[in-house]
């Protein structure tokens, strides 16, 4: 969709927006279907407007690091679903997060819309307990997942957004600019709670 956060970031505390460029954007084609217009043009773009942002932090050079890593490539086009994937994928290795990503297109055998199909994917995969963002509570119902067999948590932020303060809605890779890797593992592991 258009003016979605799948090609939009936030940065800094004036939360100044960056848009990735796409092809052809259309809502009728899948996230996996969306390339990046003009790659190398579109990470330069995104460096200038993060450095400029983000000039006096401290771990800036660790941050322009997981850019550069995100918009690489050994095909001829990125997607914009890779490009989120290699940065979330890279995110999670630093905080040391240990987990496995799957595609919602590799399920190709599960049908539904929302939270059905979220259902539907928690059952193949055999999961009996599904974690969520807070914002899920508006789309997603306890009741529905437990008529399945699957407990279904939603992270409470409060303890982590006081912790971080007016900066919490920031992106995380302004905040890797800021406080690196090692602070932002404290303040998850110190922090983090669910419901």
């Amino acid at each position: 969709r258009k003016k979605s956060w799948i090609t939009r970031n936030s940065f800094g505390l004036k939360h100044q927006l960056v848009a990735i460029p796409i092809q052809q954007l259309s809502q009728n084609r899948n996230i996996n279907e969306h390339i990046v217009s003009n790659r190398i043009a579109a990470r330069d773009t995104f460096i200038k407007t993060f450095t400029g942002l983000n000039e006096s932090q401290p771990f800036l050079k660790d941050a322009i690091e997981l850019v550069n890593y995100s918009f690489e490539t050994k095909s001829e086009s990125l997607t914009i679903a890779e490009l989120n994937q290699k940065s979330t994928i890279k995110l999670c290795e630093l905080l040391d997060l240990n987990v496995k990503f799957k595609n919602q297109s590799d399920f190709t055998n599960l049908t539904g819309k929302k939270e059905i199909l979220l259902i539907n994917i928690c059952k193949y995969l055999d999961f009996q307990c599904y974690l969520n963002l807070q914002g899920g509570e508006l789309l997603y119902t306890k009741s529905s997942f437990l008529k399945q067999g699957i407990e279904l948590h939603f992270v409470d932020n409060s303890q982590i957004k006081k912790a971080i303060g007016q900066e919490f809605n920031i992106s995380i890779l302004s905040l890797f600019a800021k406080y690196g890797i090692n602070m932002l593992v404290d303040t998850l592991c110190e922090h983090s709670n669910y419901n």
